[in-house]
């Protein structure tokens, strides 16, 4: 039954690359750990289409602290006219100081081509507060921040700014064999509310061999401001071969 549930799930979702979203927990796995995910597809024929994600993520734990880094490269063609072309590369760094707090710094990198953003660059700081359900064996993680911002679009000088960084992150392990993670994320200008960026994600990650994994998502982001010409929200579904390690 759950190949042929995966195997639905394959044909009837577009692939992309996507690395696990799951809130990384301190102490969970000391030492290193990491993913990578790959996903391409093409088509013949009336249309010339061809894609491809990729995306790993590298970290190391000491039972106190926990680091990574993710990273993700997604690119794409129809008929030999470039449709996508984005990178976003985030480090995190976090510590325990209390039984249900973790104090986290983060630096993140992004480029879009089709939203016209030649760069977004961010450092951040803020706290993390565990929540967690034992009816649905969750965990997850209410976040709030503070980061500043440089970001440059096409035909724009660069613009220097700060944002509140407000999140939820959480995981559920229904069964053995399936885990879903959920993240929402708020991130307004500490000046003008107006001036906004909000992201939804929520994720399945079925498990198809030891550790390999079929992960699928589908996210939803709005940018209330963006560059000219370019919608403010953008729908995404998801779909990748996963390795753990």
């Amino acid at each position: 039954m759950l190949r042929f549930i995966t195997g639905l799930l394959a044909i009837y979702l577009p692939l992309e690359a996507v690395i696990s979203i799951k809130p990384v927990d301190v102490g969970e796995k000391s030492g290193f750990f990491g993913e990578v995910a790959f996903a391409y597809s093409s088509n013949r024929g009336n249309t010339m289409i061809d894609q491809f994600d990729t995306g790993v993520l590298l970290g190391y734990d000491t039972r106190t602290t926990a680091s990574f880094l993710r990273a993700d490269y997604s690119y794409g063609e129809a008929n030999d006219v470039k449709t996508i072309q984005k990178a976003f590369a985030h480090a995190r760094h976090i510590r325990n100081i209390l039984s249900n707090t973790d104090w986290e710094l983060f630096a993140q990198e992004q480029t879009d081509l089709f939203q016209k953003l030649i760069s977004r660059t961010l450092l951040g700081t803020g706290g993390r507060f565990s929540v967690g359900d034992p009816f649905l064996s969750g965990r997850g993680y209410l976040g709030v921040g503070i980061m500043q911002v440089r970001e440059e679009e096409q035909l724009t000088l660069a613009i220097f700014f700060t944002r509140y960084n407000l999140y939820l992150s959480y995981k559920l392990l229904p069964t053995e064999a399936i885990s879903v993670a959920l993240e929402l994320y708020y991130q307004p200008n500490i000046v003008d509310f107006s001036d906004y960026l909000v992201s939804s994600t929520a994720q399945a990650k079925i498990a198809l061999h030891k550790k390999l994994s079929l992960i699928i998502t589908l996210s939803y982001q709005v940018n209330s401001q963006p560059a000219a010409g370019v919608n403010s929200q953008e729908f995404a579904q998801k779909t990748a071969i996963n390795y753990s390690f």
